[in-house]
């Protein structure tokens, strides 16, 4: 079926509407899905983070336990550097945790109570710290002893282990939802990409067929006029021939009529001329009538 020039305009603009949405939509969902993985890459990083710092304050913590246990076996200060260090560095830890709180709020709860077992184990141990140094080491095993510091630091281990393994899953949870973002991107794109090299592709073909219509139909036109010229030519022909048949037609109708014409022409010129006497004739028995009629008239009246 021949395209029209309105079909043409119409469907490669129908094409040119789908090429366009298609586009659109490609670029709004890229930006959307990038937005999205950089979501999921900031929580990845989060959790990550979350990670290191509960895992360096349960280090600090063990290492504060474990000075504190060699001071008390040996009374050598020596051993309480990594405690001290614990007591300036813990603080600021725990500082930091009520940043990734505000993030994370599924970690409040389990930092709240981390918080509470970290701070009476520090108040156990420095307790402990302080009576050795004073001489009272007595006292301080005692505390030891009591077992109050070992459940505290269990309690703080399990709550370290849980806000650890609740860390691991959130990060493998936002680099797998990172990933499907990439793999949705991916599709996205590719869909995109089908349907706009389909567009492209359908507007090609209707261009090709429009323009081989138009050579076609120009093929024709140059031969209808090649036609159109010898039919001219043919009928200037039969017009010339049927001038001439005219012509001579005109010419013995002329020659033919001129001698009669000549004919009568010279018989009214004889006409003329002979009706001259009888109206003369005419003319003296008109006045003779006239004089008869008065005589008459003059006998009656006598």
């Amino acid at each position: 079926m021949p395209i029209t020039s309105r079909s043409f305009v119409r469907w490669n603009s129908f094409l040119f509407a789908i090429g366009l949405l298609a586009l659109v939509v490609l670029i709004g969902a890229t930006f959307w899905l990038i937005a999205r993985t950089s979501d999921y890459a900031d929580a990845a990083l989060t959790a990550r983070q979350v990670r290191a710092d509960i895992a360096d304050l349960k280090s600090l913590v063990q290492d504060a336990e474990s000075s504190q246990r060699g001071f008390l076996l040996t009374a050598n200060d020596s051993y309480l550097g990594p405690f001290e260090l614990a007591r300036q560095e813990i603080p600021s830890k725990l500082d930091s945790f009520r940043v990734y709180v505000t993030q994370e709020p599924a970690l409040a709860e389990g930092m709240a109570a981390l918080s509470t077992r970290i701070n009476a184990k520090l108040d156990e141990l420095s307790n402990t710290v302080a009576l050795a140094r004073a001489g009272r080491t007595q006292e301080a095993l005692a505390i030891v002893d009591g077992g109050a510091g070992q459940k505290l630091m269990d309690e703080a281990r399990d709550l370290f282990d849980t806000l650890i393994d609740g860390a691991d899953r959130r990060f493998a949870s936002s680099i797998a939802a990172q990933q499907d973002s990439a793999n949705a991107l991916n599709w996205v794109a590719l869909a995109a990409t089908g349907v706009i090299l389909v567009v492209v592709g359908s507007a090609a073909w209707i261009v090709l067929n429009y323009t081989r219509d138009l050579a076609s139909a120009r093929v024709e036109i140059e031969t209808l006029n090649t036609g159109l010229e010898e039919k001219v030519r043919e009928r200037t022909v039969e017009l010339g021939r049927a001038n001439d048949e005219i012509q001579r037609f005109a010419y013995i109708v002329t020659h033919d009529l001129r001698a009669p014409l000549v004919n009568i022409m010279g018989f009214t010129s004889e006409l003329e001329t002979s009706i001259a006497p009888i109206k003369e004739l005419v003319t003296g028995l008109e006045e003779e009538g006239r004089e008869i009629g008065e005589a008459k008239l003059i006998v009656a009246e006598d």
